[in-house]
């Protein structure tokens, strides 16, 4: 059976059904053997996927408005006989249960409510959204600020110690060795810190990055 002959008997079968409900019916099967197709099965191996035709049934009954259905109509040819015996079957109650949940209204009155409450409950949470934005902002900015602060450091430290130890020898030839000696040492200090500094500052300069990549992401669904 194909696909425009399953959905051909699945219309058959659902003359009860209200006529939203239809669609949403409908809807789901095309969706899930369109999404079959897609992996590379032809059009009556996608529809062999969903099940049993007695499972199609107890699905289509799910959407029934009234309590004594119509006669079943059964395809031609036995949708049944078409399925392979290693597809795992569809469980008839989910797509029943999803697109019921997708028809979910709330009553007048609810609606009511929430129009003539929208001036307080859209003020607060317009203040929580203003405030959640602000408190991430504000991380941002402190934590860029920090990551600019230790590179200004390390790259200073390295400065000083890429200078003082040439220098240390300069002034072994032109003065003693105590002034020597004191240079030579505060050039290597730098020159480890900043070594050390490089060290710190290039992980934690990644996990800010990484956290403002995901903040952003965040940010994009929620507008979206």
């Amino acid at each position: 059976m194909n696909k425009q002959q399953f959905l051909a008997a699945v219309r058959l079968n659902a003359a009860s059904v209200p006529p939203e409900e239809l669609t949403a019916l409908l809807d789901y099967y095309t969706e899930m053997i369109d999404e079959a197709m897609d992996e590379g099965c032809s059009e009556e191996e996608a529809v062999a996927r969903l099940g049993s035709w007695d499972e199609i049934l107890e699905q289509i009954h799910t959407f029934r408005a009234e309590p004594n259905p119509v006669p079943i109509i059964q395809p031609q040819p036995s949708f049944h006989n078409a399925q392979p015996e290693t597809n795992t079957a569809v469980p008839a109650s989910e797509p029943a249960k999803a697109k019921r949940w997708k028809n979910i209204s709330l009553p007048t009155w609810a609606v009511v409510l929430l129009i003539l409450t929208s001036p307080v409950w859209g003020t607060v949470v317009l203040t929580l959204l203003i405030v959640l934005f602000a408190v991430i902002f504000s991380l941002v900015v402190i934590g860029g600020a920090l990551v600019i602060s230790l590179f200004a450091i390390v790259v200073a430290l390295a400065v000083v110690g890429v200078v003082g130890i040439p220098a240390a020898f300069v002034l072994l030839v032109t003065s003693s060795i105590a002034p020597f000696l004191l240079t030579l040492g505060g050039g290597l200090v730098c020159a480890g810190l900043a070594i050390l500094g490089t060290l710190l500052l290039l992980p934690f300069a990644s996990f800010f990055v990484t956290c403002v990549k995901a903040l952003y992401s965040w940010i994009i669904g929620l507008l979206r």
